[in-house]
Order: structure tokens, then sequence, then C-alpha cells
């Protein structure tokens, strides 16, 4: 009996181990298979997110391969990061933070028409002042600091008119050509007019009759000019001009949203509320108690009331409305090469071209030693996208002696940097 019972457990034991093995055996075909049919679990987890492609990052417009190729030299500038309404009222900041000490005493003095405006504005020497001065000659940002000697400027005897600085008007053009190409004249943003350029704020009207920003200010009436100044955004202008020789123009970037204050019952304080803005004046900020000697009005608040007092119309650049892949990447090209053996005949037969608005076009020319014998610049362009040398630089050579070795640099600039296109070694015949 004993031994019948010993050989039942036997027989029971080597069945349970033969359906352990099964089960083992099953679970690894099980999971060859599913290598072989499509991977494990954790394997199909990987395989669904490569199939989930993201979609691609949306590009700006740059030139072709094709189009690169019909120039000699292509230098292209990165569109700034970010948001362009950051981008317009960061560059205003560095353009008014920029510090910088008077070598010598200068002016900028102009008086326009019958006295109606007029720029009084003197520098001394030893005396830091912060900002880019006031000027009519538009340079851009980094042509400017690279005419600092040891953080000191001179105007080397130029006047309003031809010293390197800003305006109003310039350093907003300079800022919004960052990311955007805009041009025209100081009418082309005044809105209702047929080369209006950039977009509307709010929802008031404007005729293309209109004889200066407050007519439309006027035809508009206050409410509705009110609800267009709280519709502004950070980076939206605040614009004024007038048609007439008394009143002149006036602009102004908005930092941030408006302030609105209202009464107890929800009544909006048009007063008390506020747009907060940055701008280059002809006047040195006498509202500054922390010594800063500058004439850039950082920060200042201006009313409803006063806004639409002093008649200006809220507008913005267009681009705030695009997308990325609708946007152009800044470039300046050279179209022909300029060689030894045009130069040395004293000719040029290039051209100097660019998809945003020139600020200038410079030749120099140094003898065998280094020393800078010639230097011609054409500066203060605006609406300006393609500059011919042989039209522009008639007197380059003058004076040059023949024989004599010489070196010729071009550069050229936009409002988002500059480029030197050209250094050539030549022999003046």
């Amino acid at each position: 009996m004993k031994k019948i019972l010993l050989i039942l457990a036997l027989v029971l034991s080597l069945s349970l181990l033969a359906a352990c093995g099964s089960e083992s055996t099953d679970s690894d075909k099980t999971s060859a298979q599913t290598e072989e049919e499509g991977g494990t679990d954790a394997e199909i987890g990987t395989m669904a997110e490569d199939d989930t492609t993201s979609p691609e990052k949306e590009e700006p417009i740059r030139l072709t391969e094709e189009e690169r190729a019909k120039y000699y030299k292509v230098v292209e500038f990165d569109l700034p990061e970010g948001n362009f309404r950051d981008v317009i009222v960061e560059e205003m900041r560095k353009y008014a933070s920029l510090e910088w000490t008077a070598a010598e005493n200068f002016s900028m003095n102009e008086i326009i028409g019958n006295n109606d405006w007029t720029v009084a504005l003197d520098y001394k020497k030893g005396t830091k002042y912060t900002g880019l001065p006031y000027t009519n000659y538009f340079v851009n940002y980094d042509t400017f600091t690279g005419l600092l000697v040891d953080g000191t400027f001179t105007s080397g005897g130029k006047g309003w008119r031809t010293a390197p600085g800003m305006d109003c008007w310039s350093a907003v053009r300079c800022a919004v050509q960052q990311f955007e190409p805009l041009e025209g004249w100081t009418a082309d943003w005044v809105p209702g007019r047929d080369t209006f350029a950039l977009e509307m704020v709010g929802t008031y009207k404007a005729s293309k009759d209109a004889i200066s920003t407050n007519a439309i200010c006027q035809e508009n009436g206050r409410d509705t000019m009110y609800e267009a100044y709280m519709s502004l955004k950070k980076g939206d202008i605040v614009y004024r001009k007038s048609f007439d020789k008394k009143d002149y123009l006036h602009i102004r970037v908005v930092v941030e949203e408006p302030t609105i204050v209202k009464t107890a019952a929800g009544k909006i304080i048009p007063s008390r509320s506020y747009v907060k803005t940055i701008e280059q004046t002809n006047a040195f900020d006498a509202k500054r108690s922390d010594g800063v000697k500058t004439n850039w009005y950082v920060d200042h608040q201006y009313s409803l009331v006063s806004l639409y007092d002093t008649g200006y119309v809220p507008i913005r650049p267009k681009s705030y409305s695009k997308s990325i892949g609708e946007m152009e990447v800044p470039y300046i090209v050279l179209d022909n090469e300029i060689t030894p053996s045009v130069l040395a005949k004293g000719a040029f037969s290039s051209t100097v071209k660019s998809n945003f608005p020139l600020r200038f076009v410079t030749v120099e020319i140094f003898d065998k030693d280094g020393n800078s014998v010639v230097y011609d610049e054409q500066g203060g362009l605006q609406d300006i996208f393609s500059y011919s040398l042989r039209k522009y630089f008639t007197d380059t050579f003058k004076g040059l002696a023949h024989g004599e070795q010489y070196t010729f640099v071009l550069t050229s600039g936009i409002a988002r940097g500059n480029a030197e296109l050209a250094r050539v070694e030549f022999t003046y015949n």
C-alpha cells in the first residue's frame, strides 16, 4: 500500500512540473511573438511616440539658393527672438539707456519755420549723458556705439541735421525695422491716407482728407478715441502729425497695457486713466530726479484726456498680426564683385541692395601704412533699398596717388546691423 501511495505521489509531482514548464514555455513564445509582430509593451509605446510627429517649426522667409547665387556676397541677419511687441520696447529701452560722455562742448540747435519748433540741446564736455543724442541724421545703434572712443562722443562740429543720433520718428522706425521693413515718410503713418503703412488700433475712423491727426480725433470724438486708447497694448504706438508748419510730429511707443481707473460705479475716469510710453525728444527730461541727463522720456504717463487734447492717434505695425512664416529674414547683398582691376581704374560697377531700408553705405580707403585717406559716407538714408556705387560715389578716387597701393573697404547697414561687404587691395593706375 505504501508503495502504491509513493508511486501516485511521484506521478503527481511530475504532472505539476510539466504544467509549470508548459506555462513558462508559452510565456516565452508569446513574448517572442510580440517582439516579432510589433515589439514589447514598452517598445510599442516608443513606436507610438515616433509615429506621432510634432508639426514642423515655422520658419521665416529666406533667400533661396538660386536667389543667393545671383549675388557676389550675401549677409543675413537673424530676426530677433520672442514676441515682436517685446522687441520694439526692448530696442527703445536699449537706445534710451546707452551711456556716453561728451568729449567736447557741442550743441544741437535748430529753428524750424517761424520759430514754430526748435531744438536747443547743449552738451557739456565731461558730462555723462544717457541715450542716443537727438539729431536728424539717422544711424542705427551699432553705428553710434562704433563712434564712441573709450565711452566718449563728439559731434565733430556737425549740427542737428548731420550729427549721428536719432529723433523721435527714426528711433521708432529703427526699432520696428528689427523685424519689419516698414517704409514710408511721416505722412504715411497717418491713418486714412492711401499710403498708410500701419494698422489702426480701435474702431475710430480716419478720412484721407484729414489735415492732421488732431482732426481725426476731433471727427471721432472723445468717447471713441478713449476706447481706442484703452485698446492699446505693449509695443503699439501713439502718433501726432500735422501737415501745416505750425505743428509737426511726435511719436511714442507704449510700454505696457493702459492703466484704467474707474469710479465706484464702474465708470472710466479719463483724466486719471493713462498710457505709459517711451520716446525720444528734443528736450532734456526735467522730471528726472536721479541725476540722469537724457533727452529720452522713459515710462512717462499720459492720460487719455492728454492724448486726445494733443491729437494723438493709436496705431501699430502690421507685423504683429503676421506669423513668423510671413516675415522675411533681413539681408544686405553686393551684386557684383569689386575687383582690383576695376578699382585700379577708379571706377565702380556694383550695387548694394537689401530687403530692409538701408541706413548707410560707406567707402573707406587706406594707404599701405593703414592710414585712412578716403572716408565717404552716404548716411541718413530713408526708404532706400538699392544703392549704386557708380552713381553716388563719384569723387572717391580723387586725390589718390597713381602707382600707390591701397586697401578699399565697403560697409553698409540696416537697422538690424552693419556688414562689411568688400575689402580689396589694389594699385591705383
